[in-house]
C-alpha cells in the first residue's frame, strides 16, 4: 500500500520455494513531494490445513506492516529491501515530462488551425453581405459568436428556427462559434453529424426534426424493447471501465426521443465538420457542481468541444477522446473507449 498514489493498495501473490516463478512488477504512482511510504503487509497462515505453505495459498490474516519511506530510496537505482521473512527488489523512476492534460488559458493548436480557416469563410462572407470592394485582411475579420441555452424540447427546436433565420440572411457564416447547454446541445449534436450542414437548407433538417419531436414520448422511450436495449448498453459501459450514473440512462432516453436508431456518432467524429472550416466550431456548455453544496455556492463550467474538454476556470484541457478515462498528476492511468454522443448529452443537461 502507498497512500495517496493513484492505485493506493494492490495484492502479490509469490510462491512458497525458490524454484517458484517471481511475480511480475508492481507499480505504484504517486506524488514525490508527499513522501509517502510503501506498506508492506504479509498474509500469515491460519491454523487450518493445506497441502501447501505458499503465501498465495489457503486462507490468511494480515501481519503487521512493513513501512519503508519512498524517500529514502535514490531514483533510477535498484535497491534491495531486506525483511526476514523476505526481500523485496525497489526502483524509484520519474514519469515521463509529457502530461497529458494540456495546461494554459490558450486554444489547443486544432482550434488555431480552425480559426485560420474559418476566417477566409467569414471574410467572404462579411465581403459578399456589406458589398465591400477589398478583401478584409486577417486581423479585420471579426470572431462572432452565437450563444444560446437550456429548455429542454421548447430550446431543441427554438435554436433550429433561429439558425434558419440566420442561414436565410446570408449571414451564418460569418459565425465562428456556437456554444450551447441543455436542450440546445442536441441540435448541435444533431446538425454536426453531417459535415456540411451549413451549407446546406435547415428547412429540411427541421421537418425531420419535427417528427421526433411530435411523437409519443413514453410509448417510444419506455417500451419493452428499449428498456432491454439500456439495460444492454449500460452494461456494455460498465464492462469497458465507465462509471455509470443516472445521466448515462438519461442520454439512452434522450437517444430514443431524437433518433430511430442507435447513435453511433462520437464527440470527434464532429472534427470532419470542422477539418475545412466550412462551420462554426460547437461549445457544448456543462456545469460541474458538489454533493451537500449548493450549486449557487460552487459551480463550474466545463467546455466540451471535437477537440479538447476542460476548465477554463483552471486552463486545464484533456483530448476529448479522453473524457471518462483516469487520470493522476496529469498522466493518463486508465483509458476507456471514447463514449458515444448520447452519453454526453446526459451530462449537458445536468
Amino acid at each position: 500500500t502507498v497512500r495517496g498514489s493513484f492505485e493506493e493498495t494492490q495484492t502479490v501473490s509469490v510462491g512458497c520455494d525458490s524454484r517458484s516463478p517471481l511475480p511480475d512488477p508492481t507499480f505504484f504512482h504517486y506524488a514525490r513531494y508527499k513522501q509517502p511510504s510503501l506498506d508492506v503487509a504479509l498474509r500469515k497462515r491460519t491454523k487450518l490445513p493445506t497441502f501447501c505453505a505458499c503465501m498465495s495459498c489457503g486462507p490468511r490474516r494480515r501481519s503487521v506492516p512493513w513501512t519503508i519511506p519512498l524517500k529514502s530510496i535514490p531514483s533510477e537505482q535498484e535497491v534491495v529491501g531486506e525483511h526476514r521473512k523476505f526481500d523485496l527488489l525497489l526502483k524509484v523512476k520519474k514519469c515521463k515530462e509529457d502530461l497529458d492534460v494540456r495546461l494554459g488559458f490558450d486554444l489547443c493548436v486544432q482550434e488555431q488551425d480552425f480559426i485560420r480557416k474559418r476566417k477566409k469563410v467569414v471574410a467572404a462572407a462579411l465581403k459578399d453581405i456589406l458589398h465591400l470592394e477589398e478583401d478584409l485582411q486577417d486581423d479585420e475579420v471579426p470572431v462572432v459568436a452565437i450563444m444560446t441555452t437550456g429548455g429542454g424540447t421548447r430550446a431543441l427546436t427554438a435554436m433550429y428556427a433561429h439558425l434558419l433565420s440566420v442561414q436565410e440572411m446570408n449571414v451564418l457564416d460569418c459565425v465562428s462559434y456556437i456554444t450551447g447547454l441543455s436542450g440546445t446541445t442536441w441540435t448541435m449534436s444533431n446538425l454536426y453529424e453531417d459535415p456540411d450542414w451549413s451549407q446546406k437548407d435547415l428547412k429540411e433538417t427541421l421537418n425531420d426534426v419535427r417528427k421526433h419531436v411530435l411523437k409519443n414520448k413514453f410509448v417510444t422511450c419506455f417500451a419493452p424493447d428499449r428498456l432491454k436495449y439500456y439495460l444492454e448498453e449500460l452494461c456494455q459501459r460498465k464492462q469497458e471501465g465507465h462509471q455509470l450514473c443516472f445521466t448515462d440512462l438519461w442520454g439512452l432516453i434522450i437517444e430514443t426521443m431524437l433518433h430511430d436508431k442507435e447513435d453511433c456518432h462520437k464527440l470527434t467524429d464532429q472534427q470532419q465538420a470542422l477539418n475545412q472550416g466550412q462551420n462554426p466550431l460547437p461549445i457544448y456548455l456543462s456545469l460541474n457542481v458538489k454533493d451537500k453544496i449548493s450549486d449557487q455556492d460552487f459551480r463550474e463550467w466545463v467546455e466540451f468541444t471535437p477537440y479538447e474538454v476542460g476548465f477554463p476556470k483552471y486552463g486545464a484541457f484533456i483530448r476529448a477522446e479522453d473524457f471518462g478515462s483516469e487520470f493522476f498528476m496529469g498522466h493518463l492511468m486508465k483509458k476507456v473507449p471514447e463514449s458515444r454522443i448520447c452519453f454526453l448529452e446526459g451530462d449537458f443537461l445536468f
